[in-house]
């Protein structure tokens, strides 16, 4: 959790994750990172933002790829052609974060 009541963001359906899509696109230079609340690490392979399961994911072409065995958190990132995607990734790598503020 992050202070003053917010967490990361939640992106359960499409129109939440073109919404944070759109954000980044207009904040975000190419191959800038930012944390999402999505992570896998009580179960490999089960994704889940804060132990609340999801039906949707954008992730980027070959992910989620777990690559190294140890990529249990989600970035969403840019790309040089504009395109917004989700990548799993080591939860020890230092990004900026979207946050939200709201009820879990």
């Amino acid at each position: 959790m992050m202070g003053e009541g917010a967490h990361l963001v939640f992106m359960e359906s499409e129109l939440e994750d073109k919404e944070v899509s759109r954000m980044v696109k207009i904040i975000s230079e190419p191959r800038q990172r930012w944390w999402i609340g999505l992570t896998d690490k009580d179960s490999e392979g089960v994704w889940k933002w804060y132990n609340v399961s999801t039906n949707y994911t954008n992730w980027g072409d070959g992910q989620p790829s777990n690559n190294g065995g140890e990529e249990n958190c989600v970035e969403i990132n840019k790309d040089e052609n504009d395109h917004v995607y989700w990548n799993d990734i080591s939860c020890s790598r230092k990004f900026w974060f979207i946050c939200e503020k709201g009820f879990l």
